[in-house]
């Protein structure tokens, strides 16, 4: 008890000493730059945009104004997402149909997320790979059962 309340003590002694040695800092005639006056010691640089993440949000928001502005690519681009979306979704739940696909084409569906923000297209393109290695009904035709990833 005794050595806990004198460390206290000591760390006091400590704090006051060091408030006084900058109150007498104060006291002199020498400048003090206003940085340290106003407690900005670190500063930060402005902040800067990550390039890719920039073009990644102008692609989003463009092709969401594509939607509302143009009917013919709204109905083209949900049809098209629709169906790669039910091709995920299957693969993802089901895991009979994911080792179907990655047996019959050697690789496995990528599944796009919000947080990774290349992902969409990563997973747009293993499709397109797919369909052509292996043509426009490779997806359709796999086994077990005929549009069982479609359906």
């Amino acid at each position: 008890m005794f050595l806990v309340s004198r460390a206290r003590q000591s760390s006091q002694q400590t704090e006051t000493q060091m408030l006084k040695s900058q109150q007498s800092r104060l006291n002199t005639k020498t400048p003090i730059p206003s940085w340290k006056m106003s407690g900005l010691e670190y500063q930060l640089p402005q902040h800067q945009r990550c390039a890719c993440h920039l073009l990644n949000l102008t692609a989003t928001t463009d092709s969401a104004l594509a939607e509302t502005n143009s009917d013919s690519y709204k109905s083209l681009s949900r049809s098209s997402f629709a169906k790669c979306q039910a091709m995920w979704n299957k693969t993802g739940r089901s895991t009979l149909a994911a080792e179907v696909v990655e047996n019959e084409y050697k690789l496995q569906l990528i599944r796009p997320n919000q947080t990774r923000w290349n992902s969409t297209f990563l997973a747009v393109e293993r499709i397109t790979r797919i369909i052509q290695e292996n043509g426009e009904d490779a997806i359709r035709n796999a086994e077990p059962g005929r549009n069982f990833l479609l359906e």
